[in-house]
């Protein structure tokens, strides 16, 4: 019976990492996404080899280290982004096998007792949530600091009975390339001295240990910009704030769900208790540890050290972070951490049956220990699936602003899903294009303008498809449509999008990491659904798509086409004359400046009118008086809305014979203003608008500013 539930863990344990790497391939994406954006950035200095760039602080850290592994992708492997995901998955797997091979130089327990052990700690580990960090190249320096931390302090607590120094220097390199990958691994050296002490190192060794402490964290401050974000007085005014901060830290990801949410466990609350109830239930193990004279043990040395320094910097990012009036504690459940909380929680069980396999405890029997982890665990996955499916969403909208780039287009909505700045990204964009690096690697745009037959032989049947959407972004129109090969006997990735003449205008791509969920529809299955790109620099009035099958090796054409909308994606500087003398019939809805400003984008000219008033639920039509059609028959019409856009709508009517001319176009999520561009027949001589708020909730707002002509 024990040897079947092992091999159960077992199975589970590598389901679990199977899935971890699968999600991790899938939500792959080689363009930068935020901070990675600093390395498209300094691509000059990897080029001119001026080192100078790998001091270069990242916020409050020196990341010296995953600033060389990002160099060395974007020089030897074009800045793919393969290298840094490889290096981040190998360090955090490294991880889990050092905290293995601790718990088994402990040969006082059996060894099934040390399998039941580590099959838990690494189903804990392994949990495809952690995908959340390891897809994200950036993030390389928590999870190549945490491996530093877990080895420098297995090298040390090897140390004591090495005959040579070799474990010593291996520790402090690896505690230097730790300290050097993000700045909290500073707290690291506190611990070491501490462990050495335990472990009555010899004075020459703590002498080392002590100066190579005070050489790394001396360096580190040379040239050092401090920030205003660390705030000590905080966790001495909010004691209590900062004990609900440090349990919600520690209780991620299982108790780091607010009950309100849709994909939500429990309330904050809850993890504050799980978090300062598992930090008590260590401090007691410590103190039995203690007595017992087993901290200074190679697994007390790892593990208490381990849970220690993610303490300690719990500790530290509630000094920088934590808000003493949010009360839901949002600071420590920021995604990034994920991989620290979730490394503690394996270290949590690790301890507790370490310790309870040693003393054979009868009270709390560690079968019994073993069998209600394992129950607690796959209940907390279970309902964390939610939560895994809701960050998927992130990585399916970098791959469509991925997507956007490969096709040539240049839209700042879309450029926000991976970067704020847009004017940063055109920056840098010039020097990846010419390179052929990172979303450019592939240069699929160089197909823009040639006929669909050179890219493959386009095969006799359709494919069983649709295009059903059209929306205008800067320089092109985003698509969306669906398609079905599963009766070929094949599953699809790629789309190509051309044009009346048959020349490729774009490409569309089924994402990896599933179908973004403001573009769900009913006429869209999310698992047949793709999204594409028109790029209009090649002339188009009606797109056609094709289904690329990697069996045949040909292009089934969908059947029908969808036209290219009249209205088009423009700016605040295509703004001219604003048209003179509008009046607006409004419900009481509607409101002088009744709207939430954009994080980003300048707002037009006032007057502005909004129907937020307070609340999204509000409803209402405001109506345009009638206006003369401007000159060049065209218009531009600037609009906010909220995350929402259901029952919301805003036409341009034919004045004298009441006809909806265009209808302005709205997608969920974009809520930053926008301005389309409506042109008219020039017969068509006075013009109304008729904005209409019908919306139900939060997000159902609209905004409209004054109506000008093209420039």
């Amino acid at each position: 019976m024990v040897l079947l539930l092992l091999v159960c863990l077992m199975a589970w344990m590598a389901f679990n990492w199977f899935e971890t790497v699968q999600r991790i391939v899938h939500c792959y994406t080689a363009a930068p996404v935020e901070d990675y954006w600093r390395v498209a950035g300094n691509l000059h200095s990897y080029r001119a080899f001026d080192l100078r760039v790998l001091w270069m602080q990242h916020n409050e850290h020196r990341i010296v280290f995953p600033e060389i592994v990002f160099a060395l992708d974007m020089l030897l492997w074009r800045g793919r982004l393969i290298l840094p995901l490889a290096v981040s998955f190998l360090c955090y797997l490294s991880i889990w096998i050092v905290l293995a091979q601790t718990l088994f130089t402990d040969r006082s327990l059996s060894f099934r007792a040390r399998m039941a052990a580590v099959l838990l700690a690494g189903i804990i580990v392994g949990w495809k949530g952690s995908a959340t960090v390891l897809a994200t190249p950036f993030l390389l320096n928590w999870t190549l600091m945490q491996a530093g931390v877990v080895l420098s302090l297995a090298l040390l607590s090897r140390a004591k009975h090495a005959a040579t120094n070799v474990c010593l220097i291996l520790a402090i390199a690896a505690a230097v390339v730790a300290t050097y990958s993000s700045g909290n691994a500073l707290l690291l050296w506190p611990l070491l001295l501490a462990a050495g002490w335990v472990l009555r190192l010899t004075k020459r060794r703590m002498t080392a240990l002590g100066i190579a402490a005070a050489a790394s964290i001396g360096l580190y401050f040379i040239g050092y910009n401090f920030s205003d974000n660390l705030n000590i007085k905080n966790l001495v005014l909010h004691p209590l704030y900062f004990l609900g901060f440090l349990g919600t830290y520690l209780s991620m990801p299982f108790g780091g769900l607010d009950f309100n949410d849709p994909w939500i466990m429990k309330s904050p609350q809850f993890g504050v208790c799980i978090g300062l109830i598992g930090l008590s239930i260590v401090v007691i193990l410590f103190v039995i540890a203690v007595r017992a004279r087993l901290v200074a043990t190679q697994p007390g040395i790892v593990l208490f050290g381990c849970y220690a320094f993610t303490l300690l910097s719990a500790a530290l990012t509630a000094a920088g972070r934590m808000d003493p009036t949010d009360s839901g504690f949002n600071a420590a459940k920021v995604t990034r951490y994920l991989t620290l909380p979730l490394v503690n929680w394996a270290i949590f069980v690790l301890l507790c049956l370490w310790l309870a396999f040693r003393f054979q405890w009868k009270i709390f029997h560690p079968a019994a220990i073993a069998f209600l982890v394992a129950v607690l665990v796959f209940v907390g996955f279970l309902k964390l699936r939610w939560w895994v499916e809701a960050s998927n969403d992130e990585f399916a909208r970098e791959q469509m602003a991925e997507l956007s780039l490969e096709d040539g287009l240049s839209d700042p909505g879309l450029i926000r899903k991976i970067f704020p700045d847009p004017s940063y990204v055109y920056r840098c964009l010039p020097e990846l294009r010419q390179g052929h690096l990172s979303a450019y690697h592939s240069n699929r745009a160089k197909w823009l303008g040639r006929p669909v037959g050179q890219f493959s032989k386009i095969l006799s049947s359709g494919g069983s498809g649709e295009i059903t959407f059209a929306f205008p972004v800067r320089s092109g129109i985003e698509v969306g449509g669906w398609a079905d090969t599963y009766s070929r006997g094949t599953e699809f990735r790629w789309i190509v999008l051309g044009n009346e003449n048959g020349r490729i205008v774009g490409f569309g791509e089924r994402l990896p990491a599933g179908f973004p969920e403001e573009l769900r529809s009913l006429r869209m299955p999310p698992s047949l659904a793709w999204v594409g790109f028109v790029n209009l620099k090649v002339k188009t009035k009606a797109i056609s798509a094709y289904i690329v099958d990697p069996r045949r090796r040909g292009l089934f054409p969908i059947a029908e086409s969808l036209a290219v909308p009249e209205v088009h994606a423009a700016s605040l500087n295509d703004m001219g004359i604003l048209v003179p003398k509008i009046e607006w019939q409004k419900d009481p809805a509607w409101t002088l400046n009744g709207f939430r400003a954009s994080r980003f984008d300048p707002p037009p000219p006032d007057p502005i009118y909004g129907s937020l008033n307070g609340s999204g639920a509000n409803n209402g039509r405001m109506v345009s008086s009638v206006f003369a059609t401007p000159s060049k028959a065209c218009l531009i019409l600037p609009i906010l809305h909220g995350d929402l856009v259901n029952g919301l709508s805003v036409d341009i009517r034919n004045a004298d014979t009441g006809q909806s001319l265009e209808t302005a176009p709205m997608q969920n999520r974009d809520t930053e203003w926008e301005f389309w561009r409506f042109q008219f027949d020039p017969a068509v001589k006075h013009l109304r608008i008729a904005a209409r708020d019908q919306g139900r909730y939060w997000g159902d707002w609209m905004a409209i500013g004054p109506p000008a002509e093209c420039e």
